[in-house]
C-alpha cells in the first residue's frame, strides 16, 4: 500500500479540512480491489493558523508563505491599476514573474511550488469566510477593499491560483469544490459573476418551487444572502438534487444504468460566461439558461410559496449560463459539495474517480 500525501487548502477561519471530505476519500480508498491500495494522509494548509507542528518544515513553509502575502497586497492592486488590456489579473501577475525574476512574487510562486512537490494530490475546499476576490475577475476593481471582499481575499486568491498552476505543472490531481472550483474555472480564463445582485438583501421571502427533471424530490429554491435549495417542510435543511451523473465518472462503456449525483448548493458567485474553451463542461446548474431543465417545470400553485415570492425570485436570479461541473487539466471542479452527500444516490463514484486518478500519480512516482 502506498500514501497519498494530499495538502487541504482550507477557508481561512478553519483550524481542520471538512470531515466529509476526509470520509469520502478514506472511504472511496478503502473500496480499491486491486494490488495499488492507497492510504490518505492530509496536511491542513492555512497560512493565517500557525502551530509548530510536526513536520516543522511544512509549518515553517507555511509562515514563509503568509509572510511574503502580506507584503503583495499594494503589489497586486499596483499591478491591476497598471494593466493596458483586457488581460486577467493573475495572467498579469505571471508574467510579472517571468519579467521579475527576484520579486517577492516570484519568491512566492516558487515557495508554493518548492511545497506542492512533496504532495500527491490537492483539495481545495468550499469557504464560509473566503471569496474570489473581485479585483481577479471584474476589470472595474481596482481597490483592495470591495463590497464584502478586503485584503485578506486577495491573498487567499493569490495563493490559491499559484497552487493550482504548480498543480497543474507537476501533474498533480485536484479536487475543488465551491471556492476551488471557482478559482480553477477563473484560471482558465472563465468568468466569475454574482448569481444574483445584493441590493435590497435580506430576500427572506423570495422561494421557487419546481418539479425534478429526474424524478427525484420536489425542488425548493431559495436567495437569502446565497442561492440554496432548501425543505419544504424545514427550510434549514438543503433538499436532494436528483440530476444524471456525468458520463466521465461512469466506469465502463458498457455500463447502462441510469445513475445520479445530488447538487447539494449554497452559494453567490457563478461561473459563468465567458466559458472557456479549453475546460470539459460536466454539468450545468439546475437554474442555468443553458441547462436541460427550463423553467416549464415550474410548479405553479405551491401551498409555502405565494406568486410574488416566485415573481421576485425570477426577477432577481440572473439569466445567465451557469457551469457548475467541469474538467480542466488534472482539476475536477464543482460549484456543488459532492463530498456532503457521499452517500446519496451514485454520488460516492466521484471519488472512486478521483482515487483512480490519484492511485495513478502515486504507483507511477513510487517505482
Amino acid at each position: 500500500m502506498k500514501t497519498a500525501k494530499t495538502l487541504v487548502i482550507t477557508d481561512r477561519t478553519e483550524d481542520r479540512m471538512q470531515p466529509e471530505i476526509f470520509y469520502s476519500f478514506k472511504m472511496a480508498a478503502a473500496k480499491i480491489v486491486s494490488d495499488k491500495k492507497l492510504a490518505f494522509k492530509f496536511y491542513s494548509f492555512n497560512p493565517y493558523k500557525i502551530t509548530v507542528e510536526a513536520p516543522l518544515s511544512f509549518a515553517k513553509a507555511k509562515q514563509r508563505i503568509m509572510d511574503l502575502l502580506n507584503d503583495l497586497v499594494k503589489k497586486t492592486v499596483e499591478i491591476k491599476k497598471n494593466i493596458k488590456s483586457d488581460k486577467l489579473l493573475f495572467d498579469e501577475i505571471k508574467d510579472y514573474i517571468k519579467e521579475h525574476k527576484a520579486s517577492r512574487l516570484t519568491v512566492l510562486n516558487n515557495e508554493i511550488k518548492n511545497l506542492l512537490s512533496d504532495f500527491s494530490f490537492l483539495v481545495i475546499e468550499s469557504t464560509a469566510k473566503t471569496v474570489v476576490h473581485p479585483i481577479f475577475y471584474n476589470p472595474s476593481v481596482l481597490t483592495a477593499n470591495f463590497g464584502q471582499a478586503g485584503e485578506n481575499d486577495i491573498k487567499d486568491t493569490l495563493y490559491g491560483l499559484m497552487f493550482i498552476e504548480a498543480a497543474f505543472e507537476q501533474n498533480i490531481p485536484i479536487f475543488g469544490t465551491c471556492h476551488g472550483a471557482q478559482l480553477g474555472y477563473l484560471l482558465a480564463g472563465g468568468g466569475i459573476t454574482k448569481v444574483f445582485d445584493e441590493a435590497g438583501l435580506p430576500y427572506t421571502k423570495t422561494f421557487y418551487a419546481r418539479n425534478n427533471p429526474n424524478k427525484g424530490p420536489e425542488e425548493l429554491w431559495q436567495i437569502d444572502v446565497e442561492l440554496n435549495a432548501r425543505k419544504r417542510k424545514d427550510v434549514s435543511v438543503y433538499s436532494t438534487l436528483k440530476y444524471p451523473l456525468p458520463k466521465i465518472f461512469i466506469k465502463t462503456d458498457d455500463d447502462k444504468t441510469e445513475k445520479f449525483v445530488n447538487k447539494d448548493f449554497r452559494h453567490t458567485l457563478a461561473m459563468t460566461a465567458p466559458i472557456p474553451k479549453k475546460i470539459e463542461i460536466l454539468s450545468y446548474h439546475p437554474l442555468s439558461v443553458a441547462s436541460k431543465s427550463p423553467d416549464k417545470m415550474e410548479i405553479n400553485e405551491h401551498p409555502k410559496i405565494e406568486k410574488e415570492q416566485s415573481d421576485k425570485f425570477k426577477t432577481t436570479l440572473k439569466k445567465i449560463p451557469i457551469v457548475d461541473a467541469f474538467k480542466y487539466k488534472t482539476l475536477l471542479g464543482f460549484q456543488y459539495h459532492p463530498h456532503y452527500t457521499y452517500d446519496d444516490f451514485n454520488t460516492s463514484e466521484i471519488f472512486d474517480y478521483l482515487v483512480n486518478e490519484i492511485s495513478k500519480v502515486v504507483y507511477k512516482d513510487n517505482k
